[in-house]
């Protein structure tokens, strides 16, 4: 990288935030019910979206959320209510919050390219 983009990059970072553009939700915009979102009371925030999650190349894709937890408990001694973490399960990844019933009708896991054997 050139010193002049370091700078640039530098100048972009520390750019006040009312340089930025307001946005301005579209007329298309649907109105989502999150209230729910009121109940995450803890100073602590964290999002993961496994939407895309590949179950059939990593079968630990719940780490990262265990790993985010454990950290906070291991060196900052926190835990809930101080922490809130959520997991997005949609797409690809929907195995994962499926229950047993749903594995049996469907047979998921029959498909060669999973990893998973159905049951």
């Amino acid at each position: 990288m050139s010193a002049l983009a370091s700078i640039a990059g530098g100048a972009a970072i520390h750019a006040p935030a009312a340089d930025a553009a307001p946005q301005i939700a579209g007329a298309s915009t649907p109105n989502w019910d999150l209230t729910w979102l009121d109940e995450l009371r803890g100073k602590h925030k964290q999002l993961y979206d496994l939407g895309t999650f590949n179950l059939g190349a990593d079968q630990a894709p719940l780490r990262y959320t265990r790993n985010f937890l454990d950290t906070f408990r291991d060196v900052y001694a926190l835990e809930s209510p101080d922490i809130n973490t959520l997991v997005g399960v949609s797409g690809p990844a929907f195995a994962l919050n499926a229950s047993d019933r749903l594995w049996e009708k469907y047979a998921f896991g029959s498909d060669p390219r999973s990893s998973t054997p159905p049951r």
